[in-house]
Order: C-alpha cells, then structure tokens, then sequence
C-alpha cells in the first residue's frame, strides 16, 4: 500500500487557516503603524506629501 507524502488534508487546512491568521495580523499592524505615523505627521502639522519631501531631502533616519 502506497504511502501519502506531504502533509494530509487536515494538515494543509490548518495551513491554510494559520497563513489566513497570519496575513490578517500583518495587515493590522501595518494599518496601526500607518495610523500612529499619521498622527505622528498631523501633530508636527505636516502633510504626508510634505513628510515624503522632507524624508527625501534627509533620508538618514539616525538623526
């Protein structure tokens, strides 16, 4: 009798559900970092147009 390779179909479901859960948790964060350097910008009064232009003329983030 020939045996599976890979992982069975519970297995890859369970996958498939944890890259779902994964993908959703990423996606959180990266809104809530959007979120918080907007509010970032909005406090120093600038634009995000105008922090692009400023993060082009200094792009050294250390200072």
């Amino acid at each position: 009798m020939p045996q599976e390779v890979g992982p069975a179909a519970g297995e890859r479901a369970d996958r498939a559900g944890l890259a779902v859960d994964v993908v959703r948790r990423m996606t959180h964060v990266t809104d809530a970092l959007r979120h918080r350097q907007g509010s970032a910008f909005a406090e120093l009064g600038l634009t995000p147009a105008a922090a692009r232009a400023l993060q082009e003329l200094d792009p050294d983030p250390s200072r």
